[in-house]
């Protein structure tokens, strides 16, 4: 019977044990800065630090933006057809900066 009482004994404690340790998880937020591209013309290609991106008009802010280290970086768009309609440099920091294409450029 002793031995039936310490069994009973640790297996409680080890449940208490193990049910008193705090679980603590953290997230954070990813703190880069993101761009989007408004009024970009249909087809229009997007490059950034003379990298392709992709299709200009998928970072239109709504529902997607573009992922990009914190620093200076080139921003160029082209039409289909490689044209350049858009170049600048930009310095990003933190939050959103949003890039409108003027349909002048176009």
């Amino acid at each position: 019977m002793n031995k039936l009482l310490w069994l009973i004994f640790i297996v409680v404690c080890f449940f208490l044990h193990n049910c008193s340790l705090p679980i603590t998880k953290v997230e954070t937020a990813d703190s880069r800065p993101v761009l989007a591209i408004k009024n970009a013309p249909e087809n229009s290609t997007l490059f950034i630090d003379d990298l392709l991106v992709g299709n200009a008009n998928d970072y239109n802010g709504s529902p997607r933006v573009l992922l990009v280290e914190p620093g200076t970086h080139k921003i160029i768009i082209r039409t289909h057809t490689g044209d350049s309609i858009h170049s600048q440099s930009i310095f990003v920091e933190s939050g959103l900066k949003t890039i409108t294409i003027n349909k002048s450029n176009n």
